[in-house]
């Protein structure tokens, strides 16, 4: 055993996990760590930082005594990433980028100005509302950063902290807004629809007026990860079809791949909307299965949402009001003297193999 393993064996000897978490963590050495990881080594660190490198070398140094481990190998060809050091770099970037969008939301709240909006949006959301309630916000002095993808996804940015909060949707009955107890879960719209088979208009299975309901099974089938939880894949099977070899909760990237191949779409009736004139929706004959579904607004009770996230969720609901009355007139129409709000839309992980 050398000197050096010595050492960091006596202070986690000296200094236990219990202990340890009761420490004060220096963001700083954090940063610093981080860079040196970026750069490869210590020198092209410091110059970046900028700071000397005998002072970054102690930040290093420092950081390894507080958690009792070897973050760098130092050698001629710089700074390599330990095992340990590969796993610790990873968590305290995801610290880093938490106590930054912590420091931006008080930042916000104390100047309210230049405020940032962050919240997700299911497939159907995206899909059907999400460009006409932009142009209601833009009279909201704010800039939007706006993410799409699964439920699932938007709830692991919304836990993070990476999102004020989402629109999405489940299925009657899933409990999984239930498991995630540090969650305000808002609903807005339930609904009872029938399973829809969506084709392309010249699809091998229509004849005519008529859908050759016994060749289902003969073709690939894509669905929403909505419709896959609901069924599973015996459920799929006891209607005809084969379990789905692509389940895209993008309703976009859904009708795109009925349009230009020979799968079957199995989702809603919600599908068609989006490219009408070559898409045709047919009810699933078989069985008696429906597909009962709510969605509202989920976010989180641990970081409250500032008057300005309030402000966009409440234009959100009006507009929902709106369209939950019929009133659709004033739905692409933006208010008489928009602000230059500034939208950033990112796609979450909305593929799934």
């Amino acid at each position: 055993m050398t000197e050096r393993d010595a050492r960091f064996r006596d202070v986690n000897a000296r200094d236990p996990p219990a202990t340890a978490w009761r420490r004060d963590m220096d963001i700083n050495r954090l940063k610093h760590a981080i860079v040196v990881a970026n750069e490869g080594s210590l020198s092209a660190a410091a110059q970046r930082l900028p700071m000397s490198q005998s002072a970054l070398t102690r930040s290093i140094q420092a950081l390894e005594q507080q958690f009792g481990i070897r973050i760098f190998e130092r050698g001629r060809k710089g700074a390599r990433l330990t095992d340990e050091g590969s796993a610790f770099i990873s968590v305290a970037t995801e610290a880093l980028l938490s106590v930054e969008r912590a420091e931006e939301r008080l930042d916000s709240i104390a100047s309210g100005q230049n405020a940032t909006v962050r919240f997700g949006a299911g497939p159907l959301m995206t899909g059907r509302h999400l460009p006409h309630v932009l142009t209601r916000l833009t009279k909201l002095p704010v800039r939007l950063e706006i993410h799409t993808g699964t439920t699932a996804s938007l709830t692991s940015l919304l836990s993070r902290g990476e999102i004020d909060f989402f629109l999405g949707g489940t299925y009657v009955g899933s409990d999984r807004f239930l498991r995630a107890n540090e969650f305000d879960w808002e609903p807005r719209h339930s609904s009872t629809d029938e399973i829809f088979m969506v084709l392309r208009r010249g699809h091998p299975l229509i004849e005519g007026a008529a859908v050759s309901w016994g060749e289902t099974e003969h073709y690939p089938v894509a669905s929403e990860s909505f419709v896959t939880e609901r069924l599973g894949g015996r459920g799929f099977e006891r209607l005809g079809f084969q379990r789905p070899s692509v389940t895209v909760d993008d309703y976009r990237v859904l009708a795109e791949l009925a349009l230009r191949t020979d799968y079957l779409v199995v989702s809603n009736s919600d599908l068609t909307w989006v490219r009408p004139e070559e898409l045709s929706g047919h009810p699933v004959p078989r069985g008696s299965d429906t597909l009962g579904w709510e969605w509202g607004f989920l976010s989180s009770r641990r970081l409250p949402l500032s008057r300005h996230a309030r402000a966009v969720l409440e234009e959100i609901k009006r507009y929902l009001q709106t369209f939950d009355a019929g009133d659709l007139t004033d739905m692409t129409q933006a208010s008489e003297e928009p602000n230059p709000t500034k939208a950033i839309w990112r796609g979450a992980e909305s593929v799934e193999p």
